[in-house]
């Protein structure tokens, strides 16, 4: 993991691939530049490839667990591709706030959720995916007509950096929310 920390620099493109190295689940397989980094949480589920480790290594490390998502740089993907055929493949962008001013102001319709607030009313799986962030998160959530409707919460963190999941719920979706939300934890952050 020493040399991984090395390897693997700081930055929003590898702020997973850091937070699972600096979590105590890390396990960590290749060596120099060409590094598998699996979180062995339980519950966990990613993976991340940088470089070209050996292509059996990866498909050994990868058998552990159905449903694991894998991250790699852009600039591998097509050769992972290929290497995993029958792997969906979806991009992922980056965003970062470049000015602290183009944040929203506070808002009383913001609030920090809690287990007390019902989401009976949002689409089972976001559903879910905000009950898996509550035991572990603080998700911000911005309230539209007195129900729960976007929300916001940091889970991937490393010494400098942390990742902002964003979600709506689909009936209050184009209503300035989310920002709301995530102006929110930007200024607890």
């Amino acid at each position: 993991i020493t040399h991984a920390l090395t390897v693997v620099p700081d930055t929003p493109r590898w702020i997973e691939a850091r937070a699972v190295l600096l979590s105590e689940h890390c396990a960590v397989f290749g060596a120099g530049g060409d590094l598998i980094l699996r979180n062995d949480a339980p519950g966990g589920g990613l993976a991340v490839v940088m470089g070209r480790p050996p292509e059996e290594l990866l498909l050994s490390v990868l058998v552990d667990r159905p449903g694991r998502e894998l991250l790699c740089a852009s600039e591998d993907g097509e050769h992972w591709r290929r290497v995993l055929p029958d792997w969906a493949a979806e991009e992922a962008l980056l965003y970062g706030l470049k000015r602290p001013g183009d944040l929203a102001p506070p808002s009383p319709t913001v609030q920090r959720l809690s287990v007390d607030h019902s989401l009976a009313h949002l689409p089972r799986s976001l559903r879910e995916e905000i009950g898996q962030a509550l035991p572990d998160h603080a998700v911000w959530c911005a309230f539209h007509e007195g129900s729960a409707a976007a929300f916001a919460y940091s889970h991937w963190r490393t010494e400098g950096l942390f990742d902002i999941s964003i979600d709506t719920a689909p009936a209050s979706r184009r209503r300035g929310l989310a920002q709301l939300a995530v102006s929110e934890l930007i200024r607890r952050e």
